[in-house]
């Protein structure tokens, strides 16, 4: 089976598997991409391993994945079957797909490895600021990305984290910079997050000037909306 089948295969199981999905595909994360990611409470990487494909690059993928995930699993077609078992961790999962079959060999279990600095690099500067308010941390005028999520990931205790990042990027809205989402999102019982006025025209650097006050009545606005 090549990618393209398999992918779709997978998608279509995980959105059946699960109601509160949103899938984005070929997500940079770090020096790897990640095939499929799976955002609910948690953060979940997909590597697809077709019939055309050989393991001369997983060593590396998996060391990214590890580092980004809070669970892995490796996808195989039914050609890697007797040899998918060594190549990946413990700690990770297998899926094997042959045509409309879909076979867990293996659930994965908890990443002893994630990174929640890592994972923090992946969210836009609005969302780290509606970060930064849940802790009720400084703002960080003018500052950085990174100088920001080095800060967050200092400061906020690691479970916690995860579950926050998990939500921004399950509610991200991409229609805050008029552009096309092409996410996929198991949301058939909630209706679609409307465009707040107040950041038709905002861009990331504009947010800079935002006080306190105004992040949090911004926030407390956004919450309400996707929650309603």
């Amino acid at each position: 089976m090549n990618d393209k089948d398999i992918r779709k295969i997978l998608i279509n199981y995980l959105l059946a598997e699960r109601q509160d999905i949103r899938i984005y595909q070929e997500k940079t994360i770090g020096s790897s991409i990640c095939d499929v990611m799976a955002v609910s409470s948690h953060l979940t990487g997909y590597e697809i391993k077709s019939d055309s494909d050989d393991y001369s690059r997983l060593d590396r993928q998996v060391s990214a994945y590890d580092s980004f995930f809070d669970k892995n699993y490796l996808v195989i077609s039914q050609k890697h079957r007797k040899s998918a078992e060594n190549k990946v961790p413990r700690h990770w999962g297998i899926i094997c797909i042959e045509q409309d079959n879909v076979e867990i060999l293996r659930r994965a279990a908890d990443n002893p490895n994630v990174s929640r600095r890592s994972q923090l690099t992946v969210l836009w500067k609005l969302e780290l600021k509606n970060i930064l308010v849940k802790n009720s941390m400084p703002m960080y005028a003018q500052k950085d990305k990174n100088y920001i999520s080095y800060q967050i990931s200092k400061q906020v205790d690691p479970a916690i984290l995860g579950k926050q990042i998990a939500y921004e990027l399950y509610n991200r809205e991409y229609s805050y910079y008029d552009a096309k989402d092409f996410t996929i999102k198991n949301d058939r019982d909630r209706s679609q997050t409307p465009l707040f006025e107040l950041l038709e025209k905002v861009t990331e650097d504009d947010t800079n000037s935002f006080t306190l006050e105004e992040w949090i009545s911004l926030y407390t606005l956004r919450f309400a909306t996707v929650t309603a």
